[in-house]
């Protein structure tokens, strides 16, 4: 009886204990190209955003001025 006790126990052992090491998954880089690109869509909002607020201070400072001479 305790021989194949021992033998089942030893069989558990060894399946358990294996030294098979996982291959390591390569790390993969994010581009630098789409984070770059990322960044400059959103550099060329900040552009336009500037451009078109530069336009309305101009065209409100316009209308003031007209406002201003028809109050006059």
């Amino acid at each position: 009886m305790r021989i194949p006790m021992l033998l089942i126990y030893l069989l558990a052992v060894a399946g358990c204990d294996s030294h098979v090491v996982p291959p390591s998954v390569p790390k993969v880089e994010a581009p630098q190209q789409a984070q770059e690109r990322l960044f400059d869509t959103q550099r060329k909002a900040l552009e336009q955003a500037k451009q078109v607020d530069g336009k309305v201070q101009q065209d409100a400072a316009a209308q003031r001025h007209a406002i201003d001479q028809q109050t006059q």
